[in-house]
């Protein structure tokens, strides 16, 4: 991340400057939302060889942190009291999703050379990226110059920078940016503007956007780096930030979706790879013979990541079954062992036992989805053709288990919008709440176009967005087949009864960066980037392409619904968990 390093002055003792600052106390708090779990943040910030705390900051929602790392406050009134009456030595304030251990050790070696009372990082003055608040801030607590702020930390990094700046903020961005010809930067602006981030619907939902990692906009009237998909902007330099310089701000996907084989323990009937229904539209022989994915193609991709310095998450079961995967334990640990990672399976649940449960709860998984589909034995019978009993036997054993082994593992429990299931989905929310679900999530049906078999749609949407805009997945995920294939996204997944595996490379002949940056994936981003998809029929045909822009809002029962065109997610108050747990729930396990 470019920086301007912006320091407030004062005097420190010349030997706390030239001390190591191993041994020392640090608390660092994270001011930001994000669906991160607590536990991914606290391993993200950690400092090799020096002991700190992991707060999270008054308001801000974040799943698993525990009660005693929640501040009551928000930031600077924490700062505030801990100038006072310190209880470490440093307070490392973290604004930002994507700083690294690597800055904050940097910045803290910075701040002891300097024998300065603060440190700021702030997103670089570059023509592409904003500036505006501090996405890193570090405060000296031993050094009585050091002067907090009674404000957010983004208020005084704003008035700090503006000291810096000859003339206003807002004045300069504008001048910035109109000395390269835009009013803002991302990714192209659809012919009719959709709604931005922010901005709220006629339900009161608030207008937000998923995909933080692919396009930062600068917005001039509110000079805050926010996250965004679109906007104003010369195609010349929109190609040059996400197409040419993509090594540089999107150095590998932060989301690898892993398809363990090509096969199934069960037949649901709205499932493009497996449903008898849609069997008979299969164009190739893909599913002919059983493929799975060797330890082989896993052990690659964990030595290539294991310098990995950004958030990435491993997806598993989006074509497949992954507990049918013999090895399956051992694969969670393998990617479990990358830094920064969240290793993340999506099951039916049906081969869930207590033994692989207990095996890959220790091997390391962060976020567990079960799709279940249905409340009652008839419609989940009708829709998956297997006893509900024993899914909900075994999914109920893996939350006390999770309760027992990792409290902080996020569950997930998933139901489709779809004919028989529709009418059983508040009592399907109802029942996993009461069971201790972080989460339920409710998905819009899709099934083929009419006279397509390829095209998949979502008829029943969440809401609809009619100016077609570039997705955000060439610049943030991939898919990795059994085979080594890579391919793009999860449209060209549906695809595969059709297509076949539509290949950017294979990982079995070349490291997953050459094919992230390579001549294939590199021609679709740009073209993307121009609107011609007359090479990517997949894209012409996409139904989710604008699954990053997302709403948010609070229900009355305290839960927080969050929802795209096709997918809403319910999540629970993590007070619920706290207080069933207090209780001795998660010492109850079934054993058997």
């Amino acid at each position: 991340m470019s920086s301007t390093i912006l320091v407030a002055k004062p005097n420190a003792p010349a030997s706390r400057a030239q001390a190591n600052i191993s041994g020392e106390r640090f608390a660092v708090v994270v001011d930001y939302d994000t669906p991160d779990h607590y536990e991914t943040l606290r391993v993200r910030s950690s400092l090799p060889g020096h002991e700190s705390d992991l707060y999270v900051a008054g308001g801000r929602r974040i799943a698993g942190v525990p009660e005693s790392r929640s501040l009551p406050v928000d930031t600077a009134s924490w700062l505030l009291q801990q100038r006072r009456h310190p209880e470490f030595d440093y307070v490392v304030v973290l604004r930002h999703p994507f700083i690294t251990s690597a800055e904050i050790e940097e910045g803290l070696q910075k701040l002891k050379a300097s024998g300065e009372a603060a440190y700021f990082l702030i997103p670089g003055l570059s023509d592409l990226l904003t500036l505006g608040f501090a996405a890193l801030a570090i405060y000296d607590l031993e050094n009585p110059a050091v002067r907090l702020p009674p404000e957010p930390v983004a208020e005084r990094a704003r008035r700090t920078l503006a000291q810096h700046l000859p003339i206003p903020i807002k004045q300069f961005l504008k001048d910035r940016l109109a000395s390269i010809g835009l009013s803002q930067v991302g990714l192209p602006a659809p012919a009719n503007p959709v709604a931005a981030p922010g901005s709220v619907a006629a339900d009161g939902a608030v207008r937000i956007s998923s995909q933080k990692s692919v396009a930062w906009v600068m917005d001039c009237e509110n000079p805050e780096r926010i996250p965004f998909t679109y906007s104003l902007g010369h195609r010349d330099l929109q190609k040059k930030f996400f197409v040419d310089d993509v090594a540089q701000h999107f150095p590998m996907p932060r989301s690898i979706c892993l398809v363990l084989s090509n096969q199934c323990n069960l037949k649901c009937v709205m499932c493009p790879y497996h449903s008898p229904l849609f069997i008979q539209n299969r164009r190739n022989d893909y599913f002919d013979d059983k493929r799975w994915m060797p330890l082989s193609i896993i052990r690659r991709l964990v030595d290539e990541l294991k310098d990995n310095d950004q958030p990435v998450t491993f997806h598993m079961g989006q074509l497949d079954e992954p507990l049918l995967h013999p090895d399956i334990a051992e694969i969670v640990r393998l990617l479990a062992s990358v830094p920064h990672s969240i290793v993340h399976i999506t099951s039916n649940g049906n081969l869930m036992s207590d033994e692989l449960a207990r095996a890959i709860i220790q091997g390391g998984i962060k976020s567990m989805q079960f799709s279940v589909d249905a409340q009652t034995p008839e419609t989940y019978k009708k829709i998956r053709g297997a006893k509900l009993e024993k899914v909900q036997r075994n999914v109920e054993r893996f939350l006390r288990l999770r309760d027992e082994l990792n409290p902080g593992l996020y569950v997930n429990l998933c139901i489709i919008n779809q004919e028989g299931a529709a009418n059983e989905i508040e009592d399907f929310k109802a029942y996993w709440r009461a069971k201790g679900a972080s989460s339920v999530s409710v998905y819009q049906l899709f099934k083929p176009a009419e006279g397509n078999s390829a095209q998949w749609v979502a008829p029943n949407k969440y809401f609809e967005e009619k100016a077609r805009t570039p997705c955000t997945a060439l610049w943030d995920q991939c898919f990795i087949y059994p085979d080594g294939e890579v391919s793009l996204c999860c449209t060209t997944l549906t695809r595969v009864p059709q297509d076949g595996v539509i290949s950017k490379g294979n990982f079995n002949e070349q490291p997953l960066r050459d094919i992230w940056f390579g001549a294939l994936y590199q021609k679709v981003r740009a073209d993307l980037i121009d609107e011609r998809f007359e090479d990517h029929k997949y894209c012409a045909e996409c139904d989710n392409w604008s699954s990053s822009y997302q709403y948010k809002k609070k229900l009355a029962d305290g839960t927080e619904f969050v929802y795209g065109e096709s997918m809403g997610y319910y999540y629970f108050p993590p007070d619920e968990r706290k207080e069933r747990l207090g209780d001795g729930a998660a010492n109850n396990t079934d054993r058997s």
